[in-house]
């Protein structure tokens, strides 16, 4: 769990008293807003709003021990994600890019490759069961998918078009064939849907679109 008290808490949930087993990592400069594991489980990634990404390392967990820590974004780190082979993590930024840092042999690459094109702050991240694509959902209203395999993933992004309000969350099925995106409101804008598009096509680029969307009532938000 993270908080505003910019600090990251491990329960021991194996504990019959797990408050009493905390680990608890400091180091953030800022509150804590999002965190995700590796899929292997040793590495604990968290995104503050300090602008800061840190990498806490979990086999064994050692709460004294200093956090890699990737820089590069100026502005607070929200959403994150790993890819399902571990090869990749995602960090999403209000500064409305996306950092995309390599993984190999348990190490971070120096440089991450830099998203654009949003023009509202990243809300949410996910890959793909393949881990070939990434699909970022931003304040902007529109998702993306982005053909992370490619030499400058930039060029041609499939841009998702429908909603009227920020999108807060997406998920995609197991299968990597559907994405389900959700949007709320603001005081500019109200949507309160939720949208399922059919991405699974090998012309992804070309063919993505809207299948369903579903009105929200208010008790459903």
């Amino acid at each position: 769990t993270c908080g505003e008290d910019k600090t990251i808490r491990v329960w021991n949930l194996t504990s019959r008293h797990p408050a009493a087993e905390q680990a608890v990592l400091r180091g953030h400069e800022g509150w804590v807003g999002s965190l995700a594991f590796s899929p292997d489980g040793r590495w604990l990634a968290s995104g503050s709003y300090d602008a800061t990404t840190r990498l806490w390392r979990m086999d064994p967990l050692d709460p004294t021990a200093a956090p890699v820590v990737l820089r590069g974004h100026e502005g607070w780190v929200g959403s994150l994600a790993f890819s399902p082979n571990g090869r990749w993590l995602a960090t999403g930024s209000f500064d409305r890019t996306i950092q995309l840092w390599g993984i190999r042999n348990d190490q971070i690459e120096p440089s991450p490759k830099v998203l654009t094109g949003h023009t509202g702050r990243i809300q949410a991240l996910a890959f793909t069961p393949d881990n070939r694509r990434l699909i970022s959902a931003s304040f902007d209203a529109t998702a993306r998918l982005w053909d992370i395999a490619a030499e400058n993933p930039n060029l041609e992004p499939a841009i998702l078009r429908g909603h009227q309000g920020p999108i807060n969350s997406i998920s995609v099925s197991a299968d990597g064939r559907w994405l389900v995106s959700g949007s709320g409101e603001t005081f500019e804008s109200r949507d309160n849907t939720a949208r399922i598009w059919d991405i699974g096509l090998e012309t992804l680029l070309e063919s993505a679109h809207l299948v369903a969307s579903r009105q929200l009532t208010p008790h459903q938000r």
